[in-house]
């Protein structure tokens, strides 16, 4: 399985309440352009494009960010698949 995304950057890590998450994401797909993604946008992403996002971050392939961004994009895709996977349940019921 190649991945689709060659890099994954954070753009702006928000907080509150001691919480952090990201704001904007840019990530570069192989068609070689950079798209820039707001936490609301998630869903124009593929599903693919989430779970390598998270393999690469589990791998520890995401050099390029620090502990903070890394955690705070971690928290962020979390967050994006819980709402995906509620939404699916909501609409199997």
């Amino acid at each position: 399985m190649t991945s689709s995304i060659y890099v994954a950057v954070p753009s702006d890590i928000v907080e509150w309440h001691d919480y952090k998450h990201l704001d904007w994401i840019t990530m570069c797909r192989d068609d070689g352009k950079l798209y820039k993604f707001k936490e609301g946008d998630f869903k124009r992403l593929r599903i693919q494009e989430i779970e390598d996002m998270l393999l690469l971050l589990v791998q520890g392939k995401l050099k390029n960010l620090t502990v903070e961004e890394r955690f705070a994009f971690n928290v962020s895709l979390r967050m994006f698949t819980r709402s995906i996977v509620i939404q699916r349940h909501v609409e199997d019921l």
